[in-house]
């Protein structure tokens, strides 16, 4: 699932492939540390995109979850 991200454009990473990408490190046995961890990596990615770069996609950061 990572590959498959890193070889996705930014703009068109989704909420869905987020929740793919957890269930995957679930899949793993990674720790729930080490899954919240990587989340606030990408979180963080995608916050520096619009703010420092000015990105305007995608609208909403993808690495929010909401439950």
């Amino acid at each position: 699932m990572r590959q498959r991200l890193a070889c996705t454009t930014v703009s068109n990473i989704t909420r869905d492939d987020i929740r793919q990408l957890v269930d995957a490190l679930r899949r793993e046995r990674l720790s729930e540390h080490t899954i919240v961890r990587e989340l606030l990596i990408l979180r963080a990615f995608f916050n520096h995109a619009r703010n420092t770069w000015l990105w305007t996609e995608p609208e909403e950061n993808p690495a929010i979850m909401h439950d």
